[in-house]
């Protein structure tokens, strides 16, 4: 199995194998942004609030895994799979979107099918192990997101009602 290369330098239009390194660069900088911002909320309101920024701050993570997981499995389909990857649409995933990706079309098809795949698994992944791999992590991180945001929902109204001292 190939590692996912995440480039950090940001130079604008820059475009490496289909990876766009501008918005893996720019969605990097969201996690130590919010970190700080967890820092000062617990500064500001004590140690009370520790447990709303931990699950904000894991939240956030594996929503950046999930959406990693998505790009993966498109560019499963588009090596292994070209021709059903045409026939999906050609959609281009976060941060990945080959040259033959339209920006708005190839965009909106691929929010489509991060629906649908999260209930039905794509034909052409049955022949294709790492496509099933991405697809079971991409389904874990979503489920994980949204226990991860009512938790954190459940948190905040729990604090709304009893105020942080």
């Amino acid at each position: 199995m190939r590692a996912v290369r995440m480039p950090g330098t940001v130079i604008a239009g820059l475009r490496e194998n289909g990876w766009s390194v501008l918005r893996i660069s720019g969605q990097a900088l969201v996690l130590p942004a919010f970190f700080v911002v967890g820092v000062l909320a617990v500064r500001q309101f004590g140690l009370a609030v520790l447990p709303l920024v931990v699950v904000s701050f894991i939240g956030l993570a594996v929503l950046l895994l999930g959406s990693v997981s998505f790009d993966m499995l498109l560019k499963a389909a588009y090596d292994r799979r070209r021709e059903d990857w045409i026939r999906e649409g050609r959609p281009s995933g976060f941060y990945w979107k080959p040259r033959e990706c339209s920006w708005f079309g190839s965009g909106m098809r691929a929010q489509g099918l991060m629906l649908q795949w999260l209930f039905k698994t794509p034909a052409w992944a049955d022949g294709v192990p790492e496509a099933k791999r991405w697809l079971n992590a991409y389904r874990m991180c979503f489920l994980s997101w949204n226990v991860g945001f009512l938790v954190t929902l459940g948190i905040g109204v729990w604090f709304a009602n009893h105020g942080v001292r």
